[in-house]
């Protein structure tokens, strides 16, 4: 099993462990061009590749989540006129940018409230090269998280997940979609802007009796919701072969089509047609018209 639910427990330690900034160089393609917190190599390599999402120019704003190694991250990424900002790494007439916040924890939605108004005004102030409103934020967001425990667990994981939004946007057809996760089949949410497929998986995802509570480790269930978990089988085990990733990049699509189920999100229109034939799909979900595309060969 991998993916959104490989958690590890969080034992006092900062949530929020590094934060940086990814920017798009016509020539250098996708690059981190500052970053505080502990960042490794292959880390800055996957982020760097994914904090941009698949025909990002097409859209002003946007936001995704994926993971690197055993940490999730968070990315609000926006684009700007570059007249209109002072930037030394500017090399065309758009600039396109990402904030990145790489967490212990799949937070996802509580640290995309708090990441996403800090990126607008980072662009709205349009000086990059002052880091000031970045570096407040990694000094800050750990104590507006807070320490995960029992008291405040539903509140904090559940944070920010759209509901409303997912049934507004597949209406009955969201039933389908939970039952077809819960079958384990091999499921892509399409959507451009990014933020449609990530919101949408992460949405299903929390639908699923304690799927998300598990995360954060058993030290934190209370005696009596520990017994009900163990009564009733949360998490569900059937859950334990598939590959849950809210977001990967074309370059990521061989690395999954070898499991026997998935779950991932792109922004990458290629997975509408047969280039994508090998991933051998079960469901292909057009969030942007709601349409469900199923493969029955």
């Amino acid at each position: 099993k991998s993916g959104m639910m490989d958690g590890v427990a969080n034992d006092g330690e900062k949530l929020v462990v590094a934060l940086c900034v990814a920017n798009f160089h016509h020539i250098r393609g996708c690059e981190i061009e500052w970053s505080t917190g502990e960042l490794d190599e292959k880390m800055r390599e996957e982020i760097s590749a994914r904090a941009l999402p698949d025909q990002s120019h097409e859209v002003t704003t946007d936001h995704c989540y994926f993971k690197t190694g055993s940490f999730y991250c968070v990315a609000c990424y926006r684009q700007v006129e570059a007249h209109l900002v002072e930037d030394a790494e500017a090399s065309r007439s758009m600039v396109q940018k990402s904030v990145v916040a790489v967490s212990t924890q799949p937070l996802y939605g509580a640290v995309r409230v708090i990441l996403g108004a800090y990126t607008k005004a980072y662009f709205a102030m349009g000086l990059f090269a002052d880091k000031t409103l970045l570096e407040n934020f990694y000094a800050n967001v750990n104590t507006r998280l807070g320490k995960v425990t029992a008291s405040n667990r539903d509140e904090l994981v559940f944070r920010g997940i759209d509901l409303q939004g997912l049934l507004q946007r597949f209406n009955d057809n969201t039933l389908a979609l939970f039952k077809v996760l819960w079958l384990e089949k091999r499921v892509i949410f399409y959507a451009s802007p990014a933020s449609g497929a990530v919101d949408s998986i992460v949405g299903l995802v929390s639908l699923f009796p304690n799927m998300f509570a598990s995360i954060v480790g058993p030290q934190f269930y209370t005696a009596g919701e520990a017994t009900d978990a163990k009564i009733f089988s949360f998490p569900l085990k059937n859950f334990e072969k598939t590959r849950w990733e809210p977001y990967l990049t074309l370059q990521d699509f061989e690395s999954i089509q070898s499991n026997q189920s998935y779950v991932f999100g792109s922004s990458n229109s290629l997975v509408l047609g047969p280039a994508v034939s090998k991933l051998r799909a079960d469901l292909i979900v057009n969030v942007n018209t709601g349409i469900l595309h199923w493969n029955d060969k």
